[in-house]
This record gives C-alpha cells, sequence and structure tokens, in this order.
C-alpha cells in the first residue's frame, strides 16, 4: 500500500493513541488481548489490512530513531551551531512522544562498585596492620569480599 503523507499522520496519531502497542512500561503493553486487538482497530481507518499496518509503524519508528542518532551524534562543532544536524523530516517531531520510552533506564557499574569495595578492604586492613604493628592480622567478621 503506498502512504500518504496524511495517511501517515494520522496512523501516527492512532498509534500514539494506543498505549498498548508502544509504552512498553504501562500495564496495558503487557496484556497480549490488548496488543491483539489494537492493530485490527488501526487497520480499517485506512482501508487496509493488519499486515500493512504491522510492517509500516515499525519502519516509522526505525526512521525516527535514525533521525534522534544523527540530530545526538552531530553535536555543534567549534565551528558553530551551524555545522549540526537537524532532521527535516515531516514525522520526526509527530513521532517525539516515543522519547521518554526509548530512553534507556540508568545501569549502574558493577566494575566501579568491586573496585570501591576493595580499596575499602586495603584500607581498612593497612589500618588494622598500622594499628597492630603485626604483620599477621584478623579481620572482623563484618569485611568479606
Amino acid at each position: 500500500m503506498e502512504w500518504s503523507r496524511q495517511q501517515i499522520v494520522d496512523l501516527i496519531a492512532m498509534y500514539q493513541g494506543e498505549d498498548c502497542l508502544w509504552k512498553f512500561r504501562s500495564k496495558e503493553y503487557k496484556s497480549n488481548v490488548k496488543n491483539r486487538d489494537a492493530l485490527p482497530k488501526i487497520a480499517p481507518a485506512f482501508g487496509t489490512d493488519k499486515g500493512s499496518v504491522e510492517k509500516k509503524i515499525p519502519s516509522l519508528v526505525v526512521a525516527y530513531r535514525r533521525g534522534k542518532r544523527n540530530i545526538i551524534s552531530s553535536k555543534p562543532s567549534v565551528r558553530g551551531a551551524d555545522t549540526s544536524y537537524d532532521s527535516n523530516w515531516f514525522c520526526y517531531r509527530l513521532l517525539q512522544f516515543l522519547d521518554d520510552v526509548h530512553e534507556p533506564k540508568e545501569t549502574t557499574d558493577t566494575v566501579e562498585n568491586e573496585v570501591r569495595k576493595l580499596c575499602l578492604f586495603v584500607f581498612i586492613f593497612v589500618f588494622y596492620v598500622i594499628q597492630s604493628h603485626s604483620p599477621m592480622v584478623i579481620l572482623p567478621r563484618y569485611i568479606s569480599l
């Protein structure tokens, strides 16, 4: 099916209205029944089948992510802000509702935590060695690696 600009704009609006299709942190997203029923509700509005809508939505999302990645990677250079990239794609601003959903959660750096634990252990060990003036020191039970 050939999609016109107006049909794409309408499809994005209907897609945004169906939280169960894109908002993966919501309870509706996890409901298989709602997911299964959402696309067949959208498809008749465009006189097409569910398969065409299933293909179009991911292609729009991928194009949006590509545009966003280009904007992020083209930070203003030394020459000025004129050299930064800005998306001219007509759907880019319409799909910005996906930003908060597609942002990754912060992760904890386990290597940094392990280094912190090791430094603390070494500090406590050295402290006990200095206090006891003896090379062999039995550490308290609460110190573990």
